[in-house]
C-alpha cells in the first residue's frame, strides 16, 4: 500500500485502503469462480439467468444494481423517480410496471447492504439533500401526497464510484489483480465461455437478464440493436475455430481495457457480506 508513488497520482492513503479492499474482493471473486466453475453447467447457468429475469422485482433489482454506476443518486430520489428510471432502462413505457410498495421493499432491503440510505421528512430532505425536492408542480399535475421519503446511495457506494471512475486508480486495480497469479486471464476466459454457452441455452427471461447486464457493463452499446435470439443463430453458424478466435480477441480486449462498470458491480460483493468469502 505504501509504495511511495501513490501521491504522484493524487491518491490519498485513505483512497489506497479502499483500492486494496476492492482488489482483495475482486481477487476472491475471480479465484472462487475459477475454483467452482466445474459445478455449474451451461444449463444451470441459463436456468439461473432465467430466474433472475422472471419477475418484475428481480428485473428491477438487476437494473437498479447494474445502473448504480451510471445513474446519480447522490442527492437522493423519490421512489417513483427511481421506478421510472428502472422502467426506462428495461424499455418499459409503463412506469408503473412495478408498484411502489414493491420498490420500497427492494430499496429497504438494500439499506442493510449499505447500498442505499433513507431520508424521511421534508425538513430532513431539504437539509441533507436540498437538490432532490422538485419545485411546486404546475396547475393540473398531480401533487405529491403522504410522508416525503427519498433514497440516496451510501457513502461506500459513492467512494467505490469515485475510486473506480478514476482512470489512474482503475489501472492500479487492474495491475494489482494481474499480479495475483494472473487471475484475470483464466477468469475472463471461463466467464466468456460460460456466458456464451448460457446464451445458447437461455430462454426469453434469461435474454432479458443478460441484455440488462450487457448494456450496463458496456453502456456505449445500442440496446435496441441487441438481439440475443439472432445472436444465438449466429453462434450456432459460427465455425468453432472462428469462435475460439473471437473469444480470445475479446479476452485480450478486457485485459487491456479494464471496464470500470464491471469492476464496480463485482466489488459490491464486498459490501453485501462482512466476509467476502
Amino acid at each position: 500500500m505504501k509504495t511511495g508513488n501513490n501521491h504522484l497520482y493524487g491518491i490519498s492513503d485513505n483512497d489506497m485502503e479502499i483500492i486494496e479492499s476492492i482488489v482483495i474482493t475482486l481477487a476472491i471473486i475471480c479465484h472462487s469462480y475459477i475454483e467452482n466453475r466445474g459445478r455449474y453447467s451451461a444449463e444451470k447457468l441459463a436456468k439461473g439467468y432465467s430466474t433472475l429475469g422472471s419477475s418484475h422485482s428481480k428485473r428491477a433489482f438487476t437494473s437498479l444494481i447494474s445502473n448504480l454506476y451510471n445513474i446519480d443518486y447522490t442527492n437522493g430520489k423519490f421512489p417513483e423517480q427511481i421506478n421510472k428510471q428502472i422502467a426506462q432502462h428495461l424499455l418499459k413505457q409503463n412506469t408503473n410496471y412495478m408498484c411502489l410498495p414493491e420498490l420500497s421493499k427492494l430499496l429497504k432491503k438494500l439499506e442493510s447492504y449499505d447500498i442505499f440510505c433513507k431520508i424521511e421528512g421534508k425538513k430532513n430532505i431539504k437539509s441533507k439533500s436540498p437538490e432532490s425536492l422538485p419545485r411546486k408542480p404546475k396547475v393540473g399535475l398531480k401533487r405529491r401526497g403522504g410522508y416525503l421519503v427519498i433514497r440516496k446511495t451510501s457513502r461506500s457506494i459513492e467512494d467505490y464510484k469515485r475510486i473506480i471512475g478514476n482512470p489512474n486508480t482503475l489501472m492500479i486495480i487492474n495491475q494489482k489483480l494481474a499480479k495475483y497469479n494472473n487471475l484475470l486471464r483464466p477468469f475472463y476466459e471461463l466467464l466468456i465461455d460460460d456466458v456464451l454457452e448460457a446464451i445458447k441455452k437461455g430462454d426469453e427471461n434469461a435474454n432479458a437478464f443478460l441484455t440488462a447486464c450487457i448494456t450496463s457493463t458496456f453502456p456505449d452499446l445500442d440496446r435496441d440493436k441487441i438481439d440475443l435470439e439472432s445472436f444465438k443463430t449466429a453462434l450456432a453458424d459460427r465455425a468453432n475455430k472462428d469462435l475460439e478466435e473471437d473469444k480470445k480477441a475479446f479476452e485480450r480486449y478486457l485485459l487491456q481495457n479494464p471496464n470500470s462498470h464491471f469492476f464496480f458491480i463485482l466489488s459490491l460483493t464486498g459490501l453485501t457480506s462482512p466476509d467476502p468469502q
